[in-house]
């Protein structure tokens, strides 16, 4: 692989920042922030070259930092960020183990600009870090395996910013189901995307608060809510008339009867939908997509009642629409006679993921690669663990076709 001339220059850059006169001084901003993501993303913070990079690349006018998985990045690295003055609108810090309350809380604590916050194995850090957090602008909040932070955090945050659209969070042995509520008063007509993904204590109660408060919810992800039933997603369909994307995964419970047919009564405007883990009755499949129009995503992983002729009746109906297809851990039944559909009916696929799918061979996915207008719209096949080894043997394209 070439690099290309930008990229050579910028790690001359990030190698000499102690050799090249006034480089500061020279960069635009842009390439400051670049520089920085780099340099944390090669291990290069280290305690004799930070006072070049804090010298050189902090200052006023950043608007982003991206740390991910760095020791390096310490409370000292972001006490001098903060220093600097920045008025940060995106911040993304993840899997930076020695980050601590010390050096975020100063640093949220000092920007007034924010719109985006993305924080993520920061194991350290509790609610005390989010209690500065206070901006007009914050619409994006992912909060994701930060397991010391509590109600108290999630509460304080939406509290002091009531505009956040966007919450995500993936909640802690510290977080309960009590928090909901309070999300949703304080964020009610504001509130268009919302993760709890494992907040496994919420109950139908705690769930219809946000059909009380939050009417323009649009995706909604609830997997693995293991208490709720059918009852209160029956109830919040009705409420939440934007509902376009939905997550159901391991929610067990709303397969129970009385109330098992709260499948088919899934909002007809419906785009994304993931049953992961639901055991849905193959032969209910094609009824309960099939009303369902609109839908370019579909997940159903681990879903082991998928036969080729359940295959058949479902793609059938939606699978000209679908965009992104996921069978993965469907290793029971779904075989490459299961796959004929997919490559039969679905012309606008651009992701097809068959992980743990051990009895897919591959064969029937021919047809679509040497299709090159079908092709070259495929962005990921995903086969990973698959027990049997896929191999597709391609016929040979004419001169200045694109291999896939």
């Amino acid at each position: 692989m070439v690099k290309q001339l930008g990229d050579i220059c910028l790690q001359c850059i990030a190698q000499n920042l102690d050799s090249i006169s006034n480089v500061g001084r020279r960069l635009p901003t842009s390439l400051k922030e670049t520089l920085l993501k780099r340099l944390v993303d090669h291990d290069m913070l280290t305690t004799s070259y930070l006072p070049h990079i804090t010298y050189h690349l902090f200052c006023p006018a950043i608007r982003w930092i991206e740390f991910r998985y760095s020791d390096q990045v310490t409370d000292e690295v972001l006490l001098q960020l903060s220093y600097s003055q920045c008025k940060l609108q995106r911040v993304t810090l993840e899997g930076c183990s020695n980050i601590t309350d010390l050096g975020l809380h100063t640093l949220l604590s000092k920007q007034d600009q924010l719109i985006h916050l993305r924080l993520k194995d920061l194991e350290k850090i509790t609610a005390k870090s989010l209690q500065g957090v206070k901006t007009p602008q914050l619409k994006n909040v992912y909060i994701t395996r930060c397991n010391l932070i509590s109600n108290d955090g999630i509460t304080t945050l939406v509290k002091n910013n009531p505009q956040i659209s966007t919450l995500h969070i993936n909640p802690s042995h510290k977080m309960t189901e009590e928090v909901l509520p309070v999300v949703a008063e304080c964020l009610q007509d504001q509130l268009v995307d919302l993760n709890i993904c494992g907040l496994y204590t919420v109950s139908d109660e705690v769930l219809l608060s946000l059909g009380k408060y939050c009417p323009n919810i649009k995706r909604l992800n609830v997997d693995g809510l293991v208490r709720i039933t059918s009852d209160s997603l029956s109830q919040l369909y009705k409420v939440l008339e934007s509902l376009n994307f939905l997550d159901l995964s391991f929610c067990y419970k709303t397969r129970e009867p009385p109330g098992n047919r709260m499948l088919e009564e899934v909002p007809a405007k419906m785009s994304s939908l993931s049953l992961g883990g639901l055991q849905v009755e193959g032969d209910r499949l094609p009824q309960i997509l099939g009303r369902l129009p609109m839908l370019t995503d579909l997940r159903l992983t681990g879903v082991n009642t998928i036969t080729a002729d359940v295959a058949d009746k479902m793609l059938k109906e939606i699978g000209h629409n679908l965009i992104n297809l996921n069978f993965g851990g469907c290793h029971l039944q779904f075989d490459d006679e299961c796959l004929k559909p997919v490559v039969k009916y679905c012309h606008n696929l651009e992701c097809l993921s068959l992980d743990l799918c051990t009895r897919v061979r591959g064969e029937p996915l021919k047809d679509l690669l040497e299709d090159d207008k079908r092709a070259k719209k495929m962005k990921v096949f995903s086969f990973s663990a698959c027990k049997d080894e896929i191999k597709l043997h391609l016929k040979p394209r004419s001169k200045g076709q694109r291999s896939h």
